[in-house]
């Protein structure tokens, strides 16, 4: 120990150090670190009241200052470019575009040659006179067409003529899609009739569409065949 310091027993101000002898006086005398040997004092013994003082946090000191923004970071390095993408293929045909036209055909005015009877069959004769032809994609497509009539001569005026558009299908009748009749037409000569028709197709395969015309006698008769020159025009268009 500092020989120098002064060692109190206890916690206070002061630590007396009460001295006595039996039937004598009471001496009070400070005990300087010149009275104890080195190695004597082992501990200091604290009061717990005043172990509960030091226990206590002292209140919390003021907030520090905000430090100073740190120096911007270097540039990384240019990442690698990245590699071109090839060119997809062409797009597809305006016939395959959904909403767009895939067929508009007009024919010229061709003679209807015969009225009344059979259409006739696509596994013999068809007696249907022919306008059109077109093919269409695979696809679904909405189908519309009409007919225009023209009188030639003089007609019986019981006579509604017909478009007709088929498919053969190697069947005797074909698929119907899409068929439409006039009204009784005038039996003057140089009259104008017409129909219209609309129908949706579905098609597996890329198939061809016949336009056809003809008629039919309410007398069941066959005098107008040959009076009758007939235009189709027929649309389509994709819708799936």
């Amino acid at each position: 120990m500092n020989r120098s310091s002064k060692v109190m027993i206890g916690v206070g101000a002061a630590v007396a150090l009460v001295v006595g002898a039996t039937g004598g006086a009471v001496g009070v005398q400070l005990v300087t670190s010149a009275q104890i040997k080195n190695g004597t004092i082992q501990t200091v013994d604290l009061s717990p009241a005043v172990v509960r003082q030091l226990k206590q946090a002292g209140p919390r000191g003021p907030a520090g200052q905000a430090g100073s923004d740190g120096a911007d970071g270097t540039n990384g390095a240019q990442g690698v470019q990245g590699i071109q993408g090839i060119q997809g293929p062409p797009g597809p045909a305006a016939s395959d575009q959904l909403g767009a036209l895939a067929a508009d055909a007009s024919s010229a005015a061709t003679t209807v040659a015969n009225i009344g009877g059979t259409f006739g069959k696509f596994t013999a004769t068809v007696r249907a006179t022919e306008l059109d032809s077109f093919t269409l994609p695979a696809g679904t497509y909405q189908l519309s067409a009409d007919g225009f009539f023209h009188s030639t001569a003089v007609v019986s005026g019981l006579t509604r003529l017909q478009l007709a558009l088929r498919i053969d299908d190697g069947t005797d009748w074909g698929v119907d899609v899409g068929t439409c009749f006039t009204d009784s037409t005038s039996p003057l000569a140089d009259r104008e009739s017409s129909c219209q028709t609309t129908r949706v197709i579905d098609l597996a395969a890329p198939t061809e569409i016949l336009v056809y015309a003809f008629g039919y006698a309410d007398n069941q008769g066959s005098a107008d065949s040959g009076k009758f020159q007939a235009v189709s025009h027929v649309s389509a268009i994709r819708v799936d």
